[in-house]
């Protein structure tokens, strides 16, 4: 992947997706939003997969 995105993109890119990754985005998916923890990993894959696509569409813009 890193090969794939200019590297402004990818610098943006990982910590958008590290914000997927703590313990905040599964209370906010749990307790705000009242999400199962299926529910939970569904949105936090769905979320990663948009930041992926869009980092890739940016990406062929830009060649």
């Amino acid at each position: 992947m890193r090969k794939q995105l200019p590297t402004a993109v990818y610098r943006k890119l990982l910590p958008a997706l590290a914000l997927l990754t703590g313990i905040e985005t599964v209370v906010v998916l749990k307790d705000i939003y009242q999400l199962d923890g299926n529910g939970a990993a569904e949105v936090t894959l769905w979320a990663a997969k948009t930041l992926l696509t869009g980092a890739m569409t940016q990406a062929s813009m830009q060649s």
